[in-house]
């Protein structure tokens, strides 16, 4: 099925980006895509696994005739970046983010007041892995696609044009995708950093044998802490309220869960993980 646009663009060629324009690539070979990094060491690299035609490190090195721009910047360069499209693009264009936060986003982006049209998006998916090199068009395979809806006809076409890459689109409200974010990735993150924080405290000594039995268990709960830390920094900046409104309910629970170990109530123990057993074997349910 032909792509409805016939020029894309990219803005940030990191794991998602690059990952993204590797599928776009795949799918529809046709599209001519160029793209702007930070580095030119990043373009050359782009170029060299084919996922791009060409590129730069401005703006200028996009297609002057492209139909849609994903914008695949760290969160806090988001909205500057697509207050310069809106300036430098004049001819009807669609612009869309990647960006794990979408309320301040998607208000500053309406805000522009310009005839161009913002989506609000964000793949879910993503590795521990940073950087261009480790892109991949599997990164997204059965993957789920949260769109900010609109009402602008175009919105349905673009929303088609991602179901055509084999994500399956879920719609949410901006305010309403950070609140799950908070819980489906944001906390989870920090709670992660907050375990391999803890080994910190313990002796040159005890460090060094914790390396030898640590295991999948550790890992599993750990893994996440080698996200890039300006995402970290960025998530807690951009989505502090519904952050610290979950933290606060983790410190209750803590507090909680403290007592009944201060105690030895086994019994109330048992329940309490039997049901956080449940709950999380509710969630993974199709």
């Amino acid at each position: 099925m032909p792509s409805a646009y016939r020029s894309i663009g990219f803005v940030g060629l990191g794991l998602i980006g690059g990952s993204l324009a590797r599928r776009i690539r795949e799918a529809t070979p046709e599209v001519k895509v160029t793209a702007v990094a930070r580095s030119a060491d990043t373009i050359v690299t782009a170029k060299t696994m084919g996922m791009i035609d060409a590129g730069g490190t401005s703006l200028d090195a996009l297609d002057p005739d492209v139909d849609l721009v994903f914008v695949c910047t760290p969160i806090k360069d988001i909205p500057a970046t697509v207050t310069q499209l809106v300036s430098k693009f004049k001819h009807p264009l669609l612009i869309t983010d990647v960006g794990s936060t979408k309320k301040e986003i998607c208000e500053h982006a309406y805000g522009l007041g310009s005839s161009q049209l913002f989506i609000g998006g964000h793949p879910m998916a993503g590795s521990e892995k940073t950087g261009v090199g480790h892109a991949d068009a599997g990164l997204f395979d059965g993957k789920t696609y949260i769109l900010v809806p609109n009402p602008d006809p175009r919105y349905r076409e673009f929303r088609s044009f991602i179901e055509s890459l084999g994500f399956r689109v879920v719609e949410l409200a901006a305010d309403t995708h950070d609140r799950l974010m908070a819980y489906a990735s944001h906390v989870p993150y920090l709670m992660s950093g907050l375990t391999v924080q803890a080994t910190q405290t313990l002796s040159n000594t005890d460090r060094t044998l914790l390396k030898q039995v640590i295991s999948s268990g550790f890992y599993d709960v750990t893994r996440v802490a080698e996200s890039a830390p300006e995402w970290g920094a960025d998530v807690c900046f951009y989505n502090s309220n519904e952050i610290l409104n979950e933290i606060t309910i983790i410190k209750n629970r803590l507090e909680a869960l403290e007592f009944l170990i201060q105690t030895k109530d086994r019994d109330a123990l048992k329940a309490l993980f039997a049901s956080v057993k449940t709950s999380r074997e509710w969630l993974y349910l199709d």
